[in-house]
């Protein structure tokens, strides 16, 4: 039971990273990268924690260049988390 909620805890915290880092950009983007990730891989933000390379795909093809900024303001929300779900998340980001 314990490992369930700890589980969605960290899908929580990644999917709030992952959303406020995009409302800092505006509604406008947190909404395009939300509507891309439900068209073309039928996946949330929630899922984000286990389908990485999904968001990852998003963001380079939004952001290009800008993508490694996009992913340092993701980092410094979840880098006190020393949880390996979320170290692997980060990882595969980086990638």
């Amino acid at each position: 039971m314990y490992e369930v909620e700890d589980s969605q805890l960290r899908k929580k915290q990644v999917s709030q990273a992952v959303e406020n880092t995009l409302l800092e950009l505006g509604e406008y983007m947190r909404d395009k990268v939300s509507e891309r990730l439900k068209r073309d891989y039928n996946c949330q933000f929630s899922d984000c924690l286990e389908n990485p390379d999904y968001l990852k795909i998003v963001l380079q093809d939004y952001f290009g260049d800008a993508y490694e900024i996009i992913l340092d303001l993701i980092k410094s929300r979840l880098e006190e988390i020393e949880k390996p779900p979320i170290q692997q998340f980060l990882k595969v980001l980086a990638s």
